[in-house]
């Protein structure tokens, strides 16, 4: 039996990528582009963007990175 599961959007209303122009959101973590291309991501591209926001939360945490900081590059 095929199971269609999806992942839910993290948005938690709090989006500075829009209002301050942060490259990563304050409310949810993900990168600008995850936010902005969420749903047209399929399974893996969302979990991947979970991943990414994870890693970033964490680097934010332990002071090695800010909101502004876009170490992905373009």
């Amino acid at each position: 039996m095929k199971t269609n599961i999806d992942i839910d959007n993290p948005c938690v209303g709090i989006c500075s990528t829009t209002t301050v122009g942060s490259i990563w959101c304050v409310g949810c973590a993900r990168y600008y582009k995850d936010v902005i291309e969420w749903n047209g991501y399929d399974m893996n591209q969302k979990i991947l963007a979970m991943h990414r926001a994870g890693l970033h939360k964490g680097k934010k945490e332990r002071g090695e990175v800010d909101d502004h900081c876009d170490y992905l590059g373009t």
